[in-house]
């Protein structure tokens, strides 16, 4: 594995995603400031944290991509400020550069869903966690089969719209079984996903900007 040094990717704006210790899911955060001496940056403090108890102490990872390779950064939480300006300070531990093999950027999110099956006519709710232009993943208290075809209504705070997908993958988590979907057939369902994806970044992007404000 090729070593690399903090120095070589952080800088102040890059916009990051990170996920706490007792979370499943990745925030987009930007680096407010990086200091090269102490190893140490601060991010801005989501409000999102707070579902997460997050104090200091706690471990955290950070991940950036850029091109097709993707780092990983370990650290702990050694300060969190909410005044005047909403900080969290964190002490890096070790960095990893690996490969990246996703054919598509993918995004954490939290939308509601309906997901349906043959054998679940009616529909049961779930909760979107991520989504790409290839698939999504979702997480529910239900159990599914790899391999079973599933249609999805995604529930948006202004619209809504169904994809349909094969299940590939399924992996247990405290809340319920997330469950990894291929989409099979993307037609005019492609346009708003292509919407959405595109109103995702900007969002993400949105928050390196707001660094600059930052004092």
């Amino acid at each position: 594995m090729e070593e690399v040094k903090f120095s070589d990717i952080l800088k102040r704006g890059l916009p990051v995603k990170t996920q706490t210790q007792d979370s499943r899911d990745w925030i987009a955060n930007a680096i407010v400031n990086y200091y090269e001496n102490s190893e140490e940056i601060e991010l801005m403090y989501d409000n999102r944290y707070n579902g997460d108890i997050v104090l200091v102490g706690d471990a955290m990872k950070i991940t950036y991509t850029e091109g097709s390779f993707e780092y990983i950064i370990d650290a702990w939480i050694t300060g969190i400020k909410l005044e005047p300006s909403k900080l969290i300070t964190l002490k890096l531990v070790s960095i990893k550069k690996i490969e990246n093999l996703r054919k598509d950027e993918r995004f954490s999110v939290n939308y509601g869903a309906m997901i349906y099956s043959i054998i679940d006519e009616e529909g049961s709710f779930g909760v979107i966690t991520n989504i790409s232009a290839s698939g999504l993943g979702f997480v529910i208290r239900k159990f599914y089969q790899v391999g079973e075809i599933v249609r999805i209504s995604i529930i948006l705070p202004s619209s809504s719209f169904s994809v349909e997908g094969e299940i590939v993958r399924s992996v247990e988590t405290s809340k319920g079984t997330e469950y990894g979907v291929k989409f099979t057939e993307l037609d005019a369902e492609s346009v708003a996903i292509a919407e959405l994806l595109a109103d995702i970044k900007e969002r993400e992007e949105r928050l390196s900007r707001i660094v600059g404000f930052i004092r």
